[in-house]
């Protein structure tokens, strides 16, 4: 009686170990979907559990997917890259790119955007690598214009692309981006669009921009997330227009509303802040600003040698020559590539 039950156990556990299992891991927090993934597009993918219906997931809500049979490092690798450890991230896809459990096509072509991905973020913090990641973004996007991947990729490349000053191709590729089907893609391209014209002076249509994007209603937490990046950007046109006092209520804003595990968002809204209360002539509010980025939010890397630099110069006005050393010493060793490290370079003759 005994080993029939277990006999019955063990046939079990076999049939559930031989079933094909993926996991969507969503971006809002409602659930991953788990089961055969059946559908792939550059709007959705869809799930086949088990027991159920089909669930379609919108790629827009799509954290990651864990593929059924996929390296076991490969989990690790991701989450390297979620926690701004880019460097290590790259080499560890790399390196789990020539297991052979990696070779079924969607883990493998998974891989390689998230390769793409990741040498992206880092081109935006070392203009050296910019050249080698649109290239790499470009051929991915070219050659999988169906994958879930796709309009993620397309956003990160107008980005790189913005920051090595290709305003005209950054332009049309936010212009794409504007033709997903989600309001926070719209929300984002629409103020990647917006920033375009401010790094080309024409601060006044920047600013008539972001308010666009800020009047949308913003309902999902994605499309929340877009709003104060909007809010952010019109924060820096009112410095740049001296109009301080309107700056820093739309700074607080964002600071005291946004997520406090939105790093980006976060660190951003203490730059601004900083960049507004220097223009203001407040340095030591300005640095307090600044410092919270290094202390906070330093895997966002673009953002925190942009503290850096800003530290620098600012330790040595009050009299910290020590402390503005010490920034100055972390932004050379981590940041070398940087735009920043150049500029702090070029300050010191």
């Amino acid at each position: 009686m005994h080993r029939a039950c277990l006999t019955g156990i063990f046939v079990a556990l076999a049939a559930t170990q031989a079933m094909a299992i993926d996991e969507v891991i969503r971006k809002s927090g409602t659930g991953s979907a788990k089961g055969a993934i059946t559908e792939i597009s550059s709007t959705s993918v869809t799930v086949k559990p088990k027991i159920g219906p089909a669930i379609t997931v919108p790629a827009n809500d799509i954290d990651r997917i864990r593929w059924d049979g996929e390296p076991p490092k490969l989990n690790l690798a991701r989450s390297t890259e979620q926690a701004g450890r880019l460097q290590k991230a790259l080499t560890s896809y790399a390196e789990i790119a020539k297991d052979p459990k990696a070779k079924d096509d969607n883990i493998k072509l998974d891989i390689d955007f998230m390769m793409a991905r990741t040498l992206g973020k880092i081109a935006l913090s070392d203009p050296s690598k910019a050249d080698e990641a649109i290239k790499q973004l470009t051929a991915i996007i070219n050659a999988n214009p169906d994958h879930f991947y796709f309009y993620g990729a397309k956003l990160l490349l107008g980005q790189v692309l913005m920051s090595v000053k290709d305003y005209e191709k950054a332009r049309l590729t936010f212009e794409a981006v504007k033709r997903a089907p989600w309001t926070d893609y719209k929300m984002a391209a629409s103020s990647a669009g917006a920033k375009l014209k401010r790094l080309q002076d024409d601060i006044a249509g920047a600013l008539q921009d972001y308010e666009s994007v800020i009047a949308l209603n913003a309902s999902s937490a994605a499309e929340k997330a877009r709003r104060y990046e909007a809010i952010l950007g019109k924060a820096t046109c009112l410095t740049k227009q001296s109009n301080y006092d309107e700056a820093v209520k739309a700074l607080d804003q964002v600071i005291k509303e946004a997520p406090a595990e939105n790093g980006q968002i976060q660190a951003e809204a203490y730059i601004r802040q900083g960049d507004c209360f220097q223009a203001k002539g407040e340095l030591k509010a300005a640095i307090l600003a600044y410092l919270r980025v290094p202390v906070l939010f330093s895997k966002e890397k673009a953002l925190y040698a942009e503290s850096l630099f800003h530290l620098a110069n600012l330790w040595g006005l009050v009299d910290k020559p020590e402390r503005a050393a010490d920034a100055r010493q972390t932004l050379e060793d981590q940041f070398p590539n940087s735009e920043w490290t150049k500029k702090l370079t070029g300050s010191a003759g």
